[in-house]
């Protein structure tokens, strides 16, 4: 995997887009990832007011965290039908079937059950993205939360249900690049940028190496110069050991005292309004 190292002195989002821009007329051929959907929109953005003196053709951008799920099989339970087997999971009194996640009595009518159902499916699909399994968790407490041990098993009781409808459940999915897309880059000899992303969890690293093993080179953008370039790893996340030894310059005259958040408020706005007059 190629880093490439944009400056720092301008914003992420359209040093990205010039970056872009500067691979010619041909770039739309690329899949550019990026942290989060604001961000990804902020990058049309800059491309489209960049580039008004000619038409475009955008590159496809997509949140890094949706890359692996881009392609979902038939069998793939929707959000709605994950959530029943959840539902169905925690069954009529969870505080007696799963205790330790559960010590005291919950309320069990219909729409609270289902408001319990939906937080631990987005906690799980949460731990998902990170690659982390409530195995995982538990063995990071050193045992000491028992919680997670209920959690696996309500998580177990969920997925056999999803089994019976013959579904499958979204967090066992494998994090593979999908295989359509993967095909149509190679075709069209496009490259997946993933562009400027402070941290890459561990599905997503897979899914670049499945993905770069199928024939598909993955660009790694890192918004900052390279002479930094010590400071980050491979992936392009900042290396914290290296950056909490660096120290940071401060004069006492950048230090301003203020009485209240107010008047901290107040100071703040003359300082941007003096940067933004200069």
């Amino acid at each position: 995997m190629n880093r490439f190292f944009l400056s720092w002195d301008k914003p992420a989002c359209r040093a990205v887009a010039e970056r872009l821009l500067s691979l010619g007329n041909d770039f739309h051929r690329h899949l550019v990832l990026v942290p989060t959907r604001e961000s990804g929109r902020q990058l049309r953005e800059f491309l489209a007011s960049i580039s008004r003196t000619q038409a475009i053709f955008a590159p496809q951008v997509i949140p890094a965290d949706q890359f692996p799920r881009m392609e979902e099989k038939e069998e793939t339970a929707s959000a709605l039908e994950e959530l029943a087997g959840w539902l169905l999971a925690l069954g009529n009194s969870p505080h007696r079937l799963y205790p330790r996640l559960f010590p005291h009595t919950m309320p069990e009518d219909f729409s609270s059950m289902v408001e319990m159902a939906g937080s631990l499916q987005n906690l799980r699909h949460a731990m998902a993205n990170q690659g982390v399994s409530c195995i995982m968790a538990h063995h990071a407490s050193a045992g000491r939360d028992e919680r997670w041990t209920d959690m696996d098993r309500l998580e177990e009781q969920c997925t056999q249900q999803l089994e019976r409808w013959k579904l499958e459940s979204r967090t066992a999915m494998k994090a593979e690049a999908p295989p359509r897309l993967l095909n149509s880059l190679r075709e069209t000899g496009g490259n997946i940028i993933l562009a400027c992303a402070a941290e890459v969890p561990p599905p997503l690293r897979h899914a670049l190496r499945h993905a770069e093993s199928n024939g598909v080179p993955v660009q790694i953008w890192i918004h900052a110069p390279e002479e930094e370039a010590a400071f980050f790893d491979s992936w392009g996340c900042p290396l914290p050991e290296e950056w909490s030894r660096r120290p940071i310059q401060i004069r006492d005259g950048q230090i301003r005292m203020t009485a209240n958040p107010a008047r901290l408020a107040e100071e703040t706005c003359r300082i941007i309004a003096r940067t933004a007059e200069g």
